[in-house]
């Protein structure tokens, strides 16, 4: 008798840089409007926000966030990669991945050490 297995096999991730789940607040600002969103996983190289206000890929944006148990907020310039549009089909949620374009020493080795030492969020 065969069994069926009911866990996913997931491709393995290429990404540059660790990511870290997180639930922040964040706020964007345009050429013309303020946005804010909550920032779903953050890595060196950028920051997912969960948003359904509208933006084009390639968009500079500034960003202001503030990571847990740190009281001085990163703020930085990033550029709008893809975006992940409303889907009824799946629970993800909506969205916009941004690339950091100008980050402080400083403030990329408190995302590593964030992402780190953070212990995770959610449990599978």
């Amino acid at each position: 008798m065969r069994l069926a297995t009911t866990a996913k096999k997931q491709a393995p991730e290429h990404r540059a840089h660790a990511r870290k789940e997180l639930g922040i607040d964040i706020s964007l600002e345009g050429d013309h409007n303020f946005f804010t969103g909550l920032a779903k996983n953050i890595s060196a190289g950028g920051v997912f926000v969960a948003t359904h206000e509208p933006h084009k890929i390639g968009a500079q944006v500034r960003l202001s966030l503030t990571l847990p148990e740190r009281e001085r907020p990163i703020v930085t310039t990033g550029q709008v990669c893809w975006i992940r549009p409303h889907n009824e089909a799946n629970d993800a949620p909506t969205g916009v991945g941004i690339k950091f374009s100008e980050l402080a020493p400083d403030d990329e080795a408190a995302i590593l050490e964030f992402i780190e030492h953070r212990p995770p969020i959610f449990f599978e």
